[in-house]
Protein backbone atom coordinates (compact mmCIF):
# COMPACT_ATOMS: atom_id res chain seq x y z
CA UNK A 1 0.00 0.00 0.00
CA UNK A 2 1.49 3.01 -0.89
CA UNK A 3 2.69 5.04 2.17
CA UNK A 4 2.58 9.14 0.56
CA UNK A 5 0.56 10.01 -1.59
CA UNK A 6 -0.34 13.94 -2.55
CA UNK A 7 -2.88 15.76 -4.31
CA UNK A 8 -2.58 19.28 -6.02
CA UNK A 9 -5.05 21.96 -6.45
CA UNK A 10 -5.72 24.88 -8.39
CA UNK A 11 -7.46 27.55 -6.81
CA UNK A 12 -11.35 28.81 -8.84
CA UNK A 13 -9.58 26.92 -11.63
CA UNK A 14 -10.78 23.33 -11.92
CA UNK A 15 -8.72 22.81 -15.40
CA UNK A 16 -5.49 24.33 -14.50
CA UNK A 17 -5.39 27.40 -17.10
CA UNK A 18 -3.73 30.58 -16.74
CA UNK A 19 -3.22 33.15 -19.09
CA UNK A 20 0.54 35.02 -19.17
CA UNK A 21 0.60 38.11 -16.80
CA UNK A 22 -1.81 36.21 -14.43
CA UNK A 23 -1.60 34.47 -10.50
CA UNK A 24 -1.44 30.66 -10.37
CA UNK A 25 -2.37 29.29 -6.83
CA UNK A 26 -3.22 26.60 -5.02
CA UNK A 27 -2.87 23.67 -2.59
CA UNK A 28 -0.91 20.74 -2.38
CA UNK A 29 -2.42 18.36 -0.27
CA UNK A 30 0.14 15.49 1.32
CA UNK A 31 -0.75 12.38 3.08
CA UNK A 32 1.66 9.77 4.84
CA UNK A 33 0.27 6.35 6.40
CA UNK A 34 3.14 6.32 8.21
CA UNK A 35 6.94 8.35 10.11
CA UNK A 36 8.66 9.81 7.48
CA UNK A 37 12.47 10.95 7.93
CA UNK A 38 12.97 14.30 5.88
CA UNK A 39 15.60 17.18 5.40
CA UNK A 40 13.03 19.52 4.31
CA UNK A 41 9.83 20.14 1.73
CA UNK A 42 9.77 22.66 -0.57
CA UNK A 43 7.16 23.32 -3.76
CA UNK A 44 8.54 25.15 -6.85
CA UNK A 45 6.41 26.73 -9.66
CA UNK A 46 8.25 26.52 -13.02
CA UNK A 47 8.00 27.38 -16.16
CA UNK A 48 10.69 26.38 -19.07
CA UNK A 49 11.38 25.68 -22.52
CA UNK A 50 12.84 22.55 -23.44
CA UNK A 51 14.36 21.30 -26.79
CA UNK A 52 16.66 18.76 -27.50
CA UNK A 53 17.38 15.97 -30.50
CA UNK A 54 20.37 13.84 -31.45
CA UNK A 55 21.66 13.45 -34.59
CA UNK A 56 24.54 10.83 -35.51
CA UNK A 57 27.88 12.97 -36.75
CA UNK A 58 31.24 12.16 -38.25
CA UNK A 59 34.01 12.68 -35.79
CA UNK A 60 38.01 11.43 -35.34
CA UNK A 61 37.88 8.70 -32.76
CA UNK A 62 41.27 8.55 -30.63
CA UNK A 63 43.02 6.15 -33.80
CA UNK A 64 42.39 9.14 -35.87
CA UNK A 65 40.03 7.71 -38.19
CA UNK A 66 36.22 8.95 -38.73
CA UNK A 67 33.28 7.67 -37.40
CA UNK A 68 29.97 8.39 -36.66
CA UNK A 69 28.79 9.49 -33.38
CA UNK A 70 25.69 10.89 -31.60
CA UNK A 71 25.54 13.85 -30.68
CA UNK A 72 23.19 15.31 -28.72
CA UNK A 73 21.88 19.40 -29.11
CA UNK A 74 20.09 21.00 -26.74
CA UNK A 75 18.64 24.10 -25.25
CA UNK A 76 16.56 25.43 -22.18
CA UNK A 77 14.67 28.43 -21.26
CA UNK A 78 13.60 29.78 -17.90
CA UNK A 79 10.38 31.17 -17.41
CA UNK A 80 9.53 31.11 -13.92
CA UNK A 81 11.17 29.18 -10.66
CA UNK A 82 9.52 30.01 -7.56
CA UNK A 83 10.38 28.30 -4.89
CA UNK A 84 8.47 28.02 -1.50
CA UNK A 85 9.94 26.29 1.66
CA UNK A 86 7.10 24.98 3.26
CA UNK A 87 8.93 22.70 5.68
CA UNK A 88 13.02 24.39 5.76
CA UNK A 89 15.94 23.01 6.60
CA UNK A 90 16.35 22.05 10.07
CA UNK A 91 19.46 22.43 12.23
CA UNK A 92 19.55 18.86 13.18
CA UNK A 93 20.34 17.43 9.74
CA UNK A 94 17.10 15.87 9.54
CA UNK A 95 13.18 15.99 10.83
CA UNK A 96 10.69 13.26 11.79
CA UNK A 97 7.65 14.25 9.62
CA UNK A 98 4.49 12.60 11.20
CA UNK A 99 1.98 9.85 9.48
CA UNK A 100 -0.95 12.43 9.06
CA UNK A 101 -2.69 14.74 6.50
CA UNK A 102 -0.49 18.20 5.66
CA UNK A 103 -1.77 20.89 3.24
CA UNK A 104 0.46 24.03 1.87
CA UNK A 105 -0.51 26.96 -0.17
CA UNK A 106 1.45 27.96 -3.05
CA UNK A 107 0.94 31.19 -5.28
CA UNK A 108 2.95 33.07 -7.74
CA UNK A 109 2.94 35.51 -10.33
CA UNK A 110 2.95 34.30 -14.05
CA UNK A 111 5.53 36.82 -16.41
CA UNK A 112 3.04 38.76 -18.52
CA UNK A 113 5.84 37.59 -21.26
CA UNK A 114 5.71 34.06 -20.74
CA UNK A 115 5.18 32.07 -23.97
CA UNK A 116 1.84 29.59 -24.09
CA UNK A 117 2.03 25.63 -23.05
CA UNK A 118 3.47 23.52 -25.92
CA UNK A 119 4.10 20.11 -26.47
CA UNK A 120 6.17 18.76 -29.73
CA UNK A 121 8.07 16.22 -30.93
CA UNK A 122 11.71 18.18 -30.45
CA UNK A 123 10.73 19.74 -27.52
CA UNK A 124 8.05 21.65 -25.41
CA UNK A 125 6.82 25.00 -23.21
CA UNK A 126 5.98 23.20 -19.81
CA UNK A 127 4.91 24.99 -16.41
CA UNK A 128 3.87 22.61 -13.28
CA UNK A 129 4.12 22.37 -10.00
CA UNK A 130 6.60 20.34 -8.29
CA UNK A 131 6.57 19.39 -4.75
CA UNK A 132 9.91 17.55 -3.42
CA UNK A 133 10.40 15.67 -0.09
CA UNK A 134 14.41 15.79 0.88
CA UNK A 135 15.01 12.87 2.31
CA UNK A 136 18.53 11.79 3.76
CA UNK A 137 20.63 9.13 1.70
CA UNK A 138 17.24 7.57 -0.29
CA UNK A 139 15.84 9.32 -3.63
CA UNK A 140 13.80 12.61 -2.81
CA UNK A 141 10.35 12.25 -3.93
CA UNK A 142 9.52 14.53 -6.21
CA UNK A 143 5.44 15.14 -7.13
CA UNK A 144 4.79 16.76 -10.64
CA UNK A 145 1.46 18.69 -11.88
CA UNK A 146 1.59 20.49 -14.96
CA UNK A 147 -0.76 23.04 -16.02
CA UNK A 148 -1.52 25.26 -19.09
CA UNK A 149 -0.43 29.15 -19.12
CA UNK A 150 -1.69 30.93 -22.61
CA UNK A 151 0.18 33.95 -23.76
CA UNK A 152 -3.01 36.52 -25.45
CA UNK A 153 -2.38 37.14 -29.02
CA UNK A 154 -5.45 39.60 -29.94
CA UNK A 155 -5.43 39.16 -33.64
CA UNK A 156 -6.84 43.04 -33.95
CA UNK A 157 -4.05 44.88 -33.49
CA UNK A 158 -2.53 43.11 -36.65
CA UNK A 159 -4.66 45.09 -39.25
CA UNK A 160 -3.03 43.54 -42.61
CA UNK A 161 -5.04 39.95 -41.31
CA UNK A 162 -8.41 41.55 -42.65
CA UNK A 163 -6.90 42.39 -45.69
CA UNK A 164 -8.01 40.42 -48.84
CA UNK A 165 -5.25 38.49 -50.12
CA UNK A 166 -5.08 36.47 -53.52
CA UNK A 167 -3.32 33.98 -55.32
CA UNK A 168 -2.92 33.17 -59.09
CA UNK A 169 -0.55 30.21 -59.69
CA UNK A 170 -0.82 29.20 -64.33
CA UNK A 171 0.77 25.92 -64.97
CA UNK A 172 1.59 25.38 -68.62
CA UNK A 173 1.41 21.53 -70.37
CA UNK A 174 2.85 22.81 -73.49
CA UNK A 175 6.10 21.52 -75.41
CA UNK A 176 7.00 24.96 -77.11
CA UNK A 177 9.29 22.90 -79.42
CA UNK A 178 6.54 20.15 -80.86
CA UNK A 179 4.40 21.32 -83.45
CA UNK A 180 1.75 19.59 -82.65
CA UNK A 181 1.56 20.95 -78.74
CA UNK A 182 -1.54 23.03 -78.05
CA UNK A 183 -1.03 26.23 -76.96
CA UNK A 184 -3.66 26.82 -74.71
CA UNK A 185 -2.83 23.51 -72.32
CA UNK A 186 -2.85 24.98 -69.53
CA UNK A 187 -4.54 24.99 -66.13
CA UNK A 188 -4.50 28.46 -63.52
CA UNK A 189 -5.29 27.87 -59.43
CA UNK A 190 -6.79 31.11 -58.82
CA UNK A 191 -7.41 31.70 -54.30
CA UNK A 192 -9.12 33.97 -52.57
CA UNK A 193 -8.99 34.59 -48.48
CA UNK A 194 -10.98 36.82 -47.06
CA UNK A 195 -8.91 37.12 -43.52
CA UNK A 196 -5.57 35.76 -43.05
CA UNK A 197 -6.02 34.92 -39.27
CA UNK A 198 -8.69 33.16 -36.83
CA UNK A 199 -9.00 31.45 -33.52
CA UNK A 200 -9.26 27.73 -32.71
CA UNK A 201 -13.06 27.27 -33.51
CA UNK A 202 -13.36 29.86 -36.25
CA UNK A 203 -14.49 29.20 -39.59
CA UNK A 204 -11.81 30.48 -41.89
CA UNK A 205 -13.38 30.95 -45.40
CA UNK A 206 -11.45 31.03 -48.81
CA UNK A 207 -12.41 30.92 -52.56
CA UNK A 208 -10.99 28.50 -55.21
CA UNK A 209 -11.42 28.89 -58.82
CA UNK A 210 -9.58 26.33 -60.79
CA UNK A 211 -9.67 26.85 -64.68
CA UNK A 212 -8.61 22.99 -65.98
CA UNK A 213 -7.72 23.31 -69.94
CA UNK A 214 -5.34 21.32 -70.31
CA UNK A 215 -5.04 17.62 -71.21
CA UNK A 216 -4.89 16.27 -67.81
CA UNK A 217 -7.38 15.35 -65.23
CA UNK A 218 -6.93 17.21 -61.84
CA UNK A 219 -7.96 14.21 -59.12
CA UNK A 220 -8.96 16.39 -56.52
CA UNK A 221 -7.96 19.79 -54.43
CA UNK A 222 -7.07 19.44 -51.03
CA UNK A 223 -6.85 22.49 -48.44
CA UNK A 224 -4.67 22.17 -45.59
CA UNK A 225 -3.75 24.08 -42.25
CA UNK A 226 0.33 23.32 -41.64
CA UNK A 227 1.49 24.20 -38.57
CA UNK A 228 5.57 24.72 -38.48
CA UNK A 229 7.41 24.53 -35.27
CA UNK A 230 11.05 25.97 -35.55
CA UNK A 231 13.32 24.52 -32.63
CA UNK A 232 16.28 25.92 -32.38
CA UNK A 233 19.50 24.74 -29.73
CA UNK A 234 22.23 26.26 -28.49
CA UNK A 235 24.57 23.69 -27.38
CA UNK A 236 26.92 22.34 -28.45
CA UNK A 237 26.27 25.09 -31.63
CA UNK A 238 23.42 27.12 -32.53
CA UNK A 239 21.40 24.80 -34.93
CA UNK A 240 18.01 24.54 -35.94
CA UNK A 241 14.87 21.98 -36.94
CA UNK A 242 11.47 22.92 -38.40
CA UNK A 243 9.02 19.93 -38.28
CA UNK A 244 5.89 20.67 -40.49
CA UNK A 245 2.51 18.99 -38.92
CA UNK A 246 -1.18 18.97 -40.77
CA UNK A 247 -3.77 20.22 -37.75
CA UNK A 248 -6.69 20.32 -40.50
CA UNK A 249 -7.61 19.64 -44.06
CA UNK A 250 -10.60 19.10 -46.66
CA UNK A 251 -10.95 18.17 -49.85
CA UNK A 252 -13.10 20.38 -52.42
CA UNK A 253 -13.46 17.86 -55.51
CA UNK A 254 -12.11 16.83 -59.24
CA UNK A 255 -11.75 19.10 -62.21
CA UNK A 256 -11.70 16.95 -65.59
CA UNK A 257 -10.07 17.79 -68.24
CA UNK A 258 -11.24 20.97 -70.17
CA UNK A 259 -13.46 22.22 -67.38
CA UNK A 260 -13.36 24.61 -64.90
CA UNK A 261 -14.61 24.53 -60.90
CA UNK A 262 -15.40 27.92 -58.44
CA UNK A 263 -16.20 27.12 -55.17
CA UNK A 264 -16.69 28.59 -51.31
CA UNK A 265 -15.85 26.99 -48.38
CA UNK A 266 -14.34 27.37 -45.48
CA UNK A 267 -11.78 25.42 -43.25
CA UNK A 268 -12.57 24.63 -39.02
CA UNK A 269 -9.38 25.54 -37.18
CA UNK A 270 -9.20 23.18 -34.42
CA UNK A 271 -7.39 23.88 -31.13
CA UNK A 272 -4.10 24.30 -31.83
CA UNK A 273 -1.41 26.40 -29.97
CA UNK A 274 -1.50 30.33 -30.92
CA UNK A 275 1.69 31.57 -33.16
CA UNK A 276 4.09 32.79 -31.43
CA UNK A 277 5.18 35.88 -31.06
CA UNK A 278 8.98 36.40 -30.13
CA UNK A 279 8.23 35.31 -26.73
CA UNK A 280 10.32 32.25 -26.81
CA UNK A 281 14.06 32.20 -28.54
CA UNK A 282 13.88 28.33 -28.78
CA UNK A 283 10.74 27.73 -29.99
CA UNK A 284 8.61 29.28 -32.56
CA UNK A 285 5.21 28.78 -34.06
CA UNK A 286 3.78 29.81 -37.10
CA UNK A 287 1.04 28.34 -39.40
CA UNK A 288 0.13 28.63 -43.19
CA UNK A 289 -2.96 27.26 -45.32
CA UNK A 290 -1.39 25.62 -48.37
CA UNK A 291 -3.75 24.67 -51.47
CA UNK A 292 -2.75 21.90 -53.60
CA UNK A 293 -4.41 20.57 -57.29
CA UNK A 294 -2.69 17.30 -57.53
CA UNK A 295 -2.94 16.78 -61.53
CA UNK A 296 -3.29 12.76 -62.62
CA UNK A 297 -0.48 11.56 -64.77
CA UNK A 298 3.14 11.87 -64.58
CA UNK A 299 2.52 15.69 -63.67
CA UNK A 300 3.40 17.86 -60.84
CA UNK A 301 0.97 19.36 -58.86
CA UNK A 302 1.30 23.09 -57.74
CA UNK A 303 -0.18 24.96 -55.11
CA UNK A 304 -0.89 28.09 -53.64
CA UNK A 305 0.29 29.45 -50.03
CA UNK A 306 -0.84 31.83 -47.91
CA UNK A 307 0.81 32.70 -44.28
CA UNK A 308 -1.82 31.88 -41.84
CA UNK A 309 -1.88 33.78 -38.15
CA UNK A 310 -3.60 31.96 -34.80
CA UNK A 311 -4.18 33.65 -31.90
CA UNK A 312 -6.39 33.86 -28.76
CA UNK A 313 -8.66 37.02 -29.65
CA UNK A 314 -11.09 36.68 -32.44
CA UNK A 315 -11.05 39.10 -35.74
CA UNK A 316 -14.28 41.40 -34.35
CA UNK A 317 -14.76 41.88 -38.85
CA UNK A 318 -14.64 38.11 -38.18
CA UNK A 319 -17.90 37.50 -35.51
CA UNK A 320 -21.46 38.54 -37.17
CA UNK A 321 -24.96 38.19 -35.91
CA UNK A 322 -27.83 36.47 -37.34
CA UNK A 323 -28.15 38.65 -39.96
CA UNK A 324 -24.40 38.66 -41.35
CA UNK A 325 -23.86 42.50 -40.30
CA UNK A 326 -20.60 42.65 -38.05
CA UNK A 327 -21.54 42.91 -34.35
CA UNK A 328 -18.45 44.40 -32.52
CA UNK A 329 -16.09 47.39 -33.54
CA UNK A 330 -12.91 47.39 -32.65
CA UNK A 331 -10.39 49.84 -30.39
CA UNK A 332 -13.14 50.43 -27.34
CA UNK A 333 -13.64 48.36 -23.91
CA UNK A 334 -17.19 47.55 -24.69
CA UNK A 335 -16.17 45.30 -27.46
CA UNK A 336 -14.12 42.91 -25.35
CA UNK A 337 -16.68 42.70 -22.83
CA UNK A 338 -18.91 41.47 -25.62
CA UNK A 339 -16.71 39.03 -26.66
CA UNK A 340 -18.03 35.62 -26.86
CA UNK A 341 -17.06 33.23 -23.82
CA UNK A 342 -14.56 30.41 -24.90
CA UNK A 343 -14.47 27.06 -23.99
CA UNK A 344 -11.02 25.16 -23.78
CA UNK A 345 -10.00 21.99 -25.53
CA UNK A 346 -7.35 19.79 -25.83
CA UNK A 347 -4.49 20.73 -28.35
CA UNK A 348 -5.25 18.02 -31.50
CA UNK A 349 -2.20 17.40 -32.22
CA UNK A 350 -2.04 14.34 -28.92
CA UNK A 351 0.58 12.33 -30.95
CA UNK A 352 3.46 15.24 -30.42
CA UNK A 353 4.81 14.44 -27.26
CA UNK A 354 8.66 15.10 -25.87
CA UNK A 355 10.42 12.73 -24.62
CA UNK A 356 12.04 13.92 -21.32
CA UNK A 357 14.97 11.41 -20.41
CA UNK A 358 16.40 13.38 -18.02
CA UNK A 359 18.40 11.59 -14.76
CA UNK A 360 16.45 13.68 -12.45
CA UNK A 361 13.21 12.73 -13.93
CA UNK A 362 13.56 8.74 -13.07
CA UNK A 363 12.93 9.47 -9.69
CA UNK A 364 10.04 11.87 -10.32
CA UNK A 365 6.24 10.90 -10.71
CA UNK A 366 5.55 12.17 -13.82
CA UNK A 367 1.90 12.31 -15.62
CA UNK A 368 1.37 13.24 -19.45
CA UNK A 369 -0.40 16.12 -20.16
CA UNK A 370 -2.13 17.92 -23.06
CA UNK A 371 -2.24 21.78 -23.50
CA UNK A 372 -5.38 23.72 -23.34
CA UNK A 373 -6.18 26.91 -25.79
CA UNK A 374 -9.45 28.85 -25.98
CA UNK A 375 -11.74 27.93 -28.58
CA UNK A 376 -14.27 30.27 -30.41
CA UNK A 377 -17.20 28.08 -31.71
CA UNK A 378 -18.98 30.19 -34.51
CA UNK A 379 -22.65 30.66 -33.24
CA UNK A 380 -22.11 28.40 -30.08
CA UNK A 381 -21.08 30.97 -27.08
CA UNK A 382 -19.27 29.58 -24.20
CA UNK A 383 -20.85 29.27 -20.94
CA UNK A 384 -19.87 31.80 -18.15
CA UNK A 385 -20.53 29.11 -15.32
CA UNK A 386 -18.43 26.62 -17.34
CA UNK A 387 -15.22 26.73 -14.72
CA UNK A 388 -12.81 27.98 -17.69
CA UNK A 389 -10.90 31.13 -16.93
CA UNK A 390 -12.30 34.20 -18.51
CA UNK A 391 -9.80 35.69 -21.23
CA UNK A 392 -7.92 38.75 -18.88
CA UNK A 393 -8.81 42.00 -20.46
CA UNK A 394 -6.99 44.01 -22.97
CA UNK A 395 -6.47 46.98 -21.56
CA UNK A 396 -5.49 46.84 -18.34
CA UNK A 397 -3.02 44.43 -16.26
CA UNK A 398 -4.82 41.55 -14.51
CA UNK A 399 -4.92 40.43 -10.88
CA UNK A 400 -2.48 40.97 -7.99
CA UNK A 401 -0.28 37.75 -6.51
CA UNK A 402 -1.82 36.81 -2.98
CA UNK A 403 0.74 35.98 -0.62
CA UNK A 404 -0.10 33.17 1.52
CA UNK A 405 1.42 32.23 4.54
CA UNK A 406 3.12 29.03 5.08
CA UNK A 407 3.05 26.45 7.70
CA UNK A 408 4.22 27.71 10.92
CA UNK A 409 7.81 25.77 11.69
CA UNK A 410 7.71 23.11 14.60
CA UNK A 411 4.23 23.04 13.97
CA UNK A 412 4.14 21.07 10.83
CA UNK A 413 1.02 18.33 11.70
CA UNK A 414 -1.80 20.87 11.04
CA UNK A 415 -4.37 19.39 8.59
CA UNK A 416 -6.06 21.72 6.07
CA UNK A 417 -9.95 21.33 5.34
CA UNK A 418 -10.25 18.87 2.76
CA UNK A 419 -10.61 20.98 -0.63
CA UNK A 420 -14.44 21.08 -1.60
CA UNK A 421 -15.73 20.29 -5.20
CA UNK A 422 -16.16 23.54 -7.42
CA UNK A 423 -19.71 24.62 -7.49
CA UNK A 424 -22.19 27.66 -7.16
CA UNK A 425 -24.13 26.37 -4.03
CA UNK A 426 -20.44 25.62 -2.74
CA UNK A 427 -19.30 28.80 -0.54
CA UNK A 428 -17.88 27.62 2.67
CA UNK A 429 -14.11 27.33 2.60
CA UNK A 430 -12.07 27.79 -0.48
CA UNK A 431 -12.81 26.55 -4.15
CA UNK A 432 -10.41 24.50 -5.51
CA UNK A 433 -10.96 22.17 -8.33
CA UNK A 434 -8.96 19.53 -10.49
CA UNK A 435 -7.61 16.72 -8.43
CA UNK A 436 -4.37 15.03 -9.60
CA UNK A 437 -3.61 12.31 -7.08
CA UNK A 438 0.16 10.94 -7.73
CA UNK A 439 1.21 7.93 -5.18
CA UNK A 440 4.84 6.75 -4.53
CA UNK A 441 5.37 3.87 -2.97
Amino acid sequence: MPSTKCDIYFENNPHGIYYAGQNVSGSVELTTSRPKTIRSIHITINGFADVRWVENIYKVNAQGKREKLPETFSATEEYIAKQIHVIPHSAEGSIELPAGKYTFPFSAQIPSTAPSSFNGTLGQIRYEIVLTIDRPIRYDNIFKQPFTVISSYDLNTNHSLECNVEQIEEKQFCCNFLPFCEKNNHMVLQVNLPLSGATPGQRTKFNVFLDNQSNADCSEIKVRLMKCVTYTCKTPEIKTRTVETKVADTKLGSVDRHNSMKVDEYIIIPSTPPTTDGQSQVVQISYNLHFVAKVSGLHRDFNVNFPFVIGTVPLFSSLKDTNGVVSLQPGSKESYNSLPIPTYEEDVNRKEMFKDNDEFNKYSKLKEFIPMYPVYRDGEPGRSDSGYPNHPPMWEVTTKPKHHAPPVPGNIGFVAPYPPPLGKDNDKGPKIGWRSSIHEK
